[in-house]
């Protein structure tokens, strides 16, 4: 399925910088292909093989921001692989991000709270001509808006 936090970061990034998404759930990537900018998403499951790939373009030059659960729980680990980490939802970082790697001021951390869904505007035109199934995952919440605490079950 379409993995709905690119489609939030393409919604996020302005229209004059130029967007290539590349899933290799579903195709290859092509290394070779010129970047300044890789974003990358990494769960606990996929943390392993999104390194080997942060590595693979950082090894060339190329600048790596990493994203996603992982970088969340373990920002420390993330940061050996990356040259920015996003903390949390990317909704106000991702454009904070954008603007500090054109200025060339790209900095290794950025956190932010859980953010609202006003304004937020998915760009599912990355998906254009990936074989996804033909089903649209949709957001609608994030978490609990309480703060609860859990005592143990033991």
């Amino acid at each position: 399925m379409e993995p709905l936090a690119f489609a939030v970061l393409a919604g996020l990034t302005p229209p004059d910088v130029e967007r290539v998404f590349y899933d290799e759930c579903v195709e290859a990537i092509p290394f070779d292909e010129p970047t300044d900018l890789v974003a990358l998403s990494a769960t606990t499951y996929t943390a392993r093989r999104a390194y080997q790939i942060a590595l693979r373009y950082r090894r060339r030059g190329t600048a790596v921001v990493l994203g996603g659960y992982q970088p969340t729980l373990q920002p420390a680990e993330a940061l050996q692989f990356a040259d920015a980490i996003v903390v949390g939802e990317a909704e106000r970082a991702w454009p904070q991000v954008l603007h500090d790697f054109r200025a060339g001021r790209l900095r290794r951390r950025y956190a932010e709270p859980v953010p609202t869904f006003a304004g937020l505007c998915y760009d599912r035109s990355v998906f254009a001509g990936k074989p996804y199934v033909p089903i649209r995952l949709v957001q609608f919440g994030r978490g609990c808006r309480f703060t609860c605490d859990f005592p143990p079950a033991f």
